[in-house]
């Protein structure tokens, strides 16, 4: 599948987690946590909440790769018809067929000893948001 993204990145201190996975009209709106540190020498950007992470030489490079692996995750959940599965097995609320929260910063610790690892080093935060164009009516 190819679909089109448009892409902002929005910066904060604040480690709330009030994040979700929206569809609406053919398309779905992608807001969730985001980490960025250093390994080395090479920047990651991690999101606990679906375990997906991007890296690359720089901190644009991390996040480019980010960009890419999480259209390709959410890619994959549709064709395979497993995205509910998923967002499941990470924790994820499901309110109703159209949204999907992401877990509380304290669950996320919880389940995810790289998190706990980042927490205690140097990292930026971000909420990541994307709009993914691709025609579905619920989380099927």
């Amino acid at each position: 599948m190819n679909f089109a993204v448009n892409d902002y990145i929005c910066i904060t201190k604040q480690c709330c987690m009030e994040n979700s996975i929206r569809i609406t009209n053919g398309g779905i709106t992608i807001k969730v946590s985001v980490f960025l540190f250093v390994e080395g020498k090479t920047r990651i950007a991690f999101c606990p909440s679906l375990d997906l992470c991007g890296y690359g030489a720089s901190e644009s490079d991390a996040k480019a790769d980010f960009e890419y692996v999480i259209t390709d995750w959410f890619s994959t959940q549709v064709a395979n018809n497993t995205l509910k599965e998923d967002l499941r097995k990470h924790g994820w609320t499901l309110q109703d067929e159209h949204v999907a929260i992401e877990p509380s910063m304290s669950t996320v610790l919880r389940r995810s000893s790289q998190l706990k690892e980042i927490v205690k080093s140097d990292f930026k935060k971000h909420n990541t948001r994307r709009r993914i164009a691709v025609p579905l009516s619920s989380f099927a």
